[in-house]
């Protein structure tokens, strides 16, 4: 689906003229965005002409591009960063590890920061990858819940992963949206520890040693929220000190008094 994506905007947002050919036999053409797929730190990164830094991070995995220009002689790709250093991505790098990265899976997005993300999420999601394809978006982050129907298994398509007949948008209701997206956030496949395990646990039902371990971890628990407070109201009162003091300043030079006397801590 990603690849079906990347390759319907390629089409769309660039025009025709040279181009270099990229992973999974991606072609790449001026002003695509892409994507490097893995850290290499022997490509040469050149600081923007008005950067701030002259020593640009290297080339990383998952860092985004966009295409400026392609040597067809070289089939070499200049590309700019998001803080408008450049690079010439070729060779096997080119061929193998970078991608069209209009479209890429929520695992890769990690990290990834965008204006606006739009997603297509499963039914079957889990509420962690909800939470990640959720919150790339600076401005905006719209989700698409994708269902299964019969027909739409990945061995039943008769097109190309290209065609346009693939994954066609089928249009559902605003209770359909809020069911699925209810099922994706109560499917919490987080690894769940002994402690949240017995802790969901009535302790009548827990052998004698779990409840005692219960017991001497809830004593830790609270002990440390008791420190917590301590602190958190000793530094209250540090700075309501401070504000007096400082009011009592201000109040002195007011009236022209020796800041020396009269202050009362």
């Amino acid at each position: 689906m990603s690849d079906a994506l990347n390759r319907r905007l390629h089409d769309r947002l660039t025009a025709e003229g040279p181009a270099a050919r990229a992973a999974r036999d991606q072609m790449i053409r001026a002003g695509d965005i892409i994507i490097s797929r893995t850290n290499d730190s022997r490509i040469p990164v050149r600081a923007a002409v008005c950067a701030e830094r002259h020593d640009p991070d290297e080339v990383r995995n998952g860092h985004r591009w966009r295409a400026v220009g392609v040597d067809q002689q070289t089939n070499r790709v200049s590309e700019r960063l998001s803080d408008n250093a450049r690079v010439a991505f070729d060779g096997d790098y080119l061929r193998e590890h970078v991608y069209l990265g209009y479209a890429v899976t929520v695992h890769s997005a990690q990290g990834v920061t965008a204006d606006t993300c739009h997603t297509v999420i499963g039914q079957t999601a889990s509420r962690a990858l909800a939470y990640v394809a959720m919150s790339r978006g600076r401005h905006g982050n719209h989700a698409y819940i994708y269902t299964r129907f019969s027909g739409e298994a990945d061995h039943e398509h008769t097109g190309p992963v290209a065609g346009a007949d693939m994954h066609v948008m089928q249009r559902g209701t605003k209770y359909s949206a809020a069911h699925y997206f209810r099922m994706i956030l109560a499917n919490d496949d987080r690894p769940r520890t002994m402690h949240a395990e017995a802790e969901h646990t009535d302790r009548e039902q827990l052998p004698e040693i779990v409840g005692r371990l219960l017991d001497r971890h809830d004593a830790r628990r609270a002990a440390r929220r008791q420190t917590w407070r301590e602190q958190t109201a000793a530094e209250r009162a540090f700075y309501e000190r401070y504000d007096r003091l400082a009011d009592d300043i201000g109040r002195t030079a007011e009236r022209g008094m020796d800041r020396g006397y009269g202050l009362e801590l």
